[in-house]
């Protein structure tokens, strides 16, 4: 019976030979697990999986998406969510919904005012801008 120290030396062996002979192969691989970190390429890549579950276009490249620094809606700074989403990380929204993810009806933004956008409707939002001020007051 090996021991797990004879198991992980076996392992780096056979990696570094394996890399040897397909050094090329693994490096493209690398080079395309990179490019999909991309927050561009990763807002397509979710925006087609979702336009086909809804049934909706999805005609935008990588080349039509703006990444602001800033959340256009809530000016907080936005960021690239490893592995989960945080309330800063970058989110594809949909200006009009039934026209898809389409040039010039798309825009980034943060997830959080996505998700508020999402789960309100245009005229309770536009009551929460007005009466928010009343309760919490002037946050200047």
């Amino acid at each position: 019976m090996k021991t797990d120290e004879e198991k992980r030396e076996r392992w780096k062996l056979y990696s570094r030979e394996y890399y040897r002979k397909n050094k090329e192969k693994v490096d493209a691989t690398k080079i395309s697990y990179r490019k999909i970190q991309s927050p561009a390429v990763a807002l397509v890549k979710e925006a087609r999986k979702r336009a086909k579950k809804r049934g909706v276009p999805c005609t935008i490249t990588v080349d039509d998406i703006v990444l602001p620094k800033k959340c256009p809606i809530l000016k907080i700074k936005l960021v690239v969510g490893r592995g989960k989403k945080q309330h800063g990380s970058y989110s594809l929204d949909r200006i009009v919904p039934e026209l898809g993810y389409v040039v010039g009806n798309i825009i980034v933004m943060s997830d959080l005012a996505n998700t508020m956008k999402n789960a309100a409707n245009k005229e309770m939002l536009l009551r929460f801008c007005k009466n928010a001020p009343k309760i919490y007051g002037d946050c200047r």
